[in-house]
């Protein structure tokens, strides 16, 4: 933390990744929304890619200071204006996570080649953009993968309880709403209790996020 506040190029390029980020996932969520049937994102301004309206100030300031996790302000849905409310919901809820993913990867095809081929080598872009796609990388595989652990209020929670049948989906709901947040925060603060000992989340983000990048590097031929 105290490291990333004592680079100010690495945190000025992190805002930067930061508006990109959280500004595609919610527009992801409205635009989806809008273009199943429900206006309510819409109508409030929300189909955009303005990161003022987007942006949660606590949530701006939890991915800075992680370096790749936050939230931004959540958009507003009206299943009943779904034609398949399940599914819609489903489909609206994942365009998020898949926003990131997307860019993650797009910041890949960029990153890889160009530490592969020297790319811009000896041009004095080449470290701002290097570091840039890098992070842009690296957050936004962090973004997606956090976003489907499946506890309130992330999106992972309501693409779970759409999947269950009905009277499980109603349970689950049910904790989610009343236990999920405390869940999660909970899970959030107990690496720093237990001196990095105990990180689910940290591993929940790491582990599939480190396969992925693997995977990424071998189509690249970065063995």
């Amino acid at each position: 933390m105290f490291s990333l506040f004592q680079d100010p190029q690495r945190l000025a390029l992190l805002a930067l990744v930061l508006l990109i980020s959280l500004t595609f996932h919610e527009f992801a969520h409205a635009w989806t929304a809008y273009k199943l049937g429900d206006d309510t994102a819409y109508r409030e301004g929300r189909v955009t890619l303005n990161p003022i309206v987007h942006l949660d100030l606590w949530g701006s300031i939890c991915f800075l200071v992680s370096g790749g996790f936050g939230w931004a302000r959540p958009v507003p849905v009206n299943p009943t204006n779904f034609q398949q409310p399940r599914r819609d919901d489903i489909l609206v809820t994942g365009a998020g996570p898949a926003s990131n993913f997307l860019l993650g990867l797009i910041a890949a095809a960029l990153y890889f080649p160009m530490a592969k081929y020297g790319w811009f080598r000896g041009n004095d872009l080449e470290p701002f953009l290097f570091q840039f796609l890098g992070l842009m990388m690296v957050a936004n595989f962090s973004l997606a993968f956090f976003n489907l652990i499946p506890l309130f209020p992330l999106d992972g929670s309501h693409i779970v309880t759409n999947l269950l049948p009905l009277n499980q989906a109603y349970r689950f709901k049910r904790f989610n709403e009343e236990f999920g947040a405390y869940t999660l925060l909970g899970l959030i603060v107990l690496p720093y209790l237990t001196n990095r000992s105990i990180d689910p989340i940290g591993w929940l983000i790491r582990e599939p996020m480190s396969y992925l990048i693997g995977v990424l590097r071998g189509l690249f031929g970065m063995f």
